[in-house]
């Protein structure tokens, strides 16, 4: 695995775009009430609302309410328990200055799981569902990074990273101080690591060590914490949970605790390589292991057991994660082996998958236009996908007891919970939403921007999709400056759902901004065959989307100010702002460029996605196909003022590639700043470097826009 520094965004995302907050109940008489604005630091203080979870019985839910201060040292955690159709009577169970994760519940109900670094490193910990002292489950010698209970909450299954020819915990341990030693000691004056032949050095924001992320397997008597663990599999070299934008739980665990189905790559393989994924069903204690059939070419990945251990769904996918791959929801028979694809129709990336509470649907969530749904997908009526009734975007959801708990949003309302009446394959869908919510909309005391949807005909005569923000306060018949807002990915998408990144939508109308944001080929939501009809084809298929759909925007929406327009991007969209600053920059004032590629030819060389790389740009880096799709071949023709923002530790988007694009941009005595946080990967996270990223954008944009 990698060293462990913190977490950095995947390609396929815009700068912190998706980065949810949402009001918390007390949220409101937490700021000044003469704030009317909602300014960088109000946005990012915002408390959110997440981890819903459903008691066994589906009566109660728990979730956590997480705000951060500038001024604090950490953030604020309440994790609160309620009755399920009655929020206002929901009471807080624990209060952290720590983060709290992984939230679930015990067999019997009576206790909550979580997974909190205080004190020290990160630990399972649980809290009575009533409240009362916290107790410490593990103890144990490495940080826990994911776990799963079964049989009664006996057998405790938790991730770590360690050395794949450690038995134990603690021989990982023993082999950790003792590197740590010697590159301390005397006798060993350098920390240098070696690598051969082609071996993976970093990724994303951290370099390879020799470690990987291993399954452990433990009892719990309950009457002391864990201290120490056995592998599940020793000797594999790969990692059970991989990192982009968060981690990726790839495996599962039966509830009598017999059974652990995994997913991975070939051991010993990189992940910049991206070879197919397998499925490993592996018994307990003794860990005898059977790999499971797939079809060639195909990676299986996302086991979940359902509830009754006898079927196992998971995701196959025909093609790369990072380029659009066709990604469909199986369901194998345990006892049979018989095989089922789910909804074969259903053209969405899905990413996650879970089992309702009966075993009888399959919920599989992902993008779809600019909604995020979640589908119910039903083994009594395999050909068929039935959307859940929600608002535009569903972030997390739980099915218990019959129940379905879903936090959702949209880009004017913050996330919010409600609890309904779980389908079972009805094609009605699920039952009335609850009538109260656990996060009041809209945002109280903030005016927001109004969104709406256009459609227009782009690259190919094809369909493409955007979304417009007013300004807050829009008054009719003024006209406004805008902001052009490009996604990453390219296989990002715009959708229609609250954001509180650095690049949020309503930051910018709250500073009186319209919001231009369209979805070109490329972008997931729209099927197969349009997120992949960028690959090779990064620069014009998309530009084309861009240009075509920057006139129909102008002309349906007269208060959108032309002539006072900033184009604003991360990552891939980083780079476009880059490609339009050489080869469409009349209609722009100002550009905004974090971490996008400069240089395609050395971003080939330097970054950590080999595989993306060659579907993306070109078979061989030194291939001459490269050059079509390189924004430092039209340097000369750089004339817009360029603000470019980027952190040292970003391995995905290497820093070098800011750093000639700043130099670039001097060189051709265009305006320019960079703005770089040495700690940083592949986009800001802590919160004063958030507060300054968003202040310093805003800026940047007021000194060019002004009338």
């Amino acid at each position: 695995m990698v060293l462990k520094q913190g977490m950095g965004l995947c390609l396929c995302l815009c700068l912190c775009l998706c980065m949810g907050s949402s009001l918390s109940l007390d949220a409101q008489a937490a700021r000044p009430e003469e704030a009317a604005v909602l300014t960088p630091q109000a946005l990012a203080e915002l408390d959110r609302v997440g981890a819903p979870a459903l008691s066994p019985d589906g009566m109660r839910i728990a979730y956590t309410v997480t705000g951060e201060r500038l001024a604090g040292s950490g953030p604020r955690v309440r994790l609160m328990v309620g009755p399920s159709g009655e929020w206002r009577s929901a009471t807080v169970v624990l209060e952290a200055d720590r983060a709290v994760d992984q939230v679930s519940w015990s067999e019997d109900g009576t206790r909550l799981y979580y997974l909190t670094s205080a004190p020290g490193t990160p630990q399972l910990w649980s809290v009575g569902a009533s409240g009362g002292p916290p107790r410490q489950v593990t103890d144990l010698p490495l940080s826990v990074m994911a776990y799963r209970l079964a049989d009664h909450d006996r057998l405790l299954i938790t991730a770590h990273d360690a050395w794949p020819d450690c038995e134990d915990l603690a021989c990982s341990k023993t082999r950790q101080d003792q590197e740590a030693a010697l590159r301390r000691g005397p006798n060993r004056a350098d920390s240098g690591l070696m690598y051969r032949d082609g071996q993976a050095v970093r990724y994303m924001d951290s370099y390879v060590d020799g470690r990987f992320t291993a399954l452990f397997q433990s009892r719990w008597t309950q009457e002391a914490p864990v201290t120490e663990a056995t592998a599940v599999m020793r000797g594999y070299r790969y990692d059970v949970m991989e990192r982009n934008f968060t981690p990726q739980i790839d495996f599962s665990v039966s509830g009598d605790g017999q059974q652990v189905v995994v997913a991975l790559r070939p051991s010993g393989s990189n992940q910049t390589d991206e070879l197919p994924k397998r499925l490993f069903d592996i018994s307990l204690p003794d860990g005898r292991t059977q790999m499971l059939d797939t079809p060639a070419g195909r990676s299986a990945y996302r086991p979940r057991l359902s509830p009754d251990g006898r079927h196992l769904a998971y995701l196959q996918a025909q093609g790369s994660e990072h380029t659009a791959p066709r990604v469909t929801v199986w369901v194998r028979d345990r006892q049979t082996q018989r095989e089922v694809q789910l909804a074969p129709q259903l053209d969405v990336l899905v990413t996650d998958i879970g089992w309702s509470s009966e075993g009888r649907v399959v919920y599989a969530i992902g993008a779809q236009g600019v909604k995020v749904r979640l589908f119910e997908l039903s083994l009594q009526a395999p050909d068929t996908a039935v959307p859940v009734p929600s608002r535009s975007a569903v972030l997390q959801w739980s099915s218990r007891g019959g129940r379905l708990a879903v936090l959702d949003s949209d880009l004017q309302h913050p996330p919010a919970l409600s609890v309904r009446e779980a389908a079972v394959a009805s094609p009605s869908g699920a039952g009335p939403v609850a009538q109260e919510e656990a996060v009041p909309v809209p945002v109280p005391g903030y005016p927001l921007g109004e969104a709406s949807v256009f459609r227009f005909r782009g690259w190919h005569q094809d369909p493409v999709e955007g979304l417009v923000l007013r300004p807050a306060g829009f008054q009719p018949g003024e006209r406004y400056p805008v902001v052009f807002l490009l996604h990453g990915g390219p296989n990002g998408v715009f959708s229609d759902s609250w954001s509180a990144g650095v690049l949020a939508p309503q930051l910018f109308a709250a500073r009186g901004y319209a919001v231009v944001m369209i979805n070109p080929h490329g972008s997931a939501g729209y099927g197969t065959a349009f997120g992949r009809s960028v690959l090779r084809h990064w620069a014009d298929r998309p530009m084309e989307d861009l240009k075509a759909g920057w006139a129909h925007a102008l002309a349906r929406f007269p208060f959108l100010d032309g002539n006072r327009a900033c184009a604003v991007g991360g990552s891939y969209g980083g780079y476009l702002t880059l490609m339009l600053a050489g080869q469409w920059s009349k209609p722009w004032k100002c550009l905004v460029n974090g971490q996008g590629i400069f240089d395609t030819r050395s971003f080939y060389y330097a970054n950590d996605i080999t595989t993306y790389d060659r579907l993306s740009l070109a078979e061989r880096p030194w291939d001459p196909e490269i050059e079509h799709q390189n924004p430092a071949r039209h340097v000369a023709r750089w004339t817009t003022p360029l603000f470019i923002i980027a952190g040292g530790r970003d391995y995905r988007v290497p820093v070098d590639q800011t750093l000639g694009a700043y130099k670039a941009a001097s060189l051709r005595q265009v305006p320019t700043q960079v703005l770089i946080f040495p700690d940083e990967g592949h986009g800001q996270f802590s919160l004063p470097n958030r507060i300054r990223t968003m202040d310093e954008v805003l800026r940047w944009l007021d000194r060019w826009t002004a009338p």
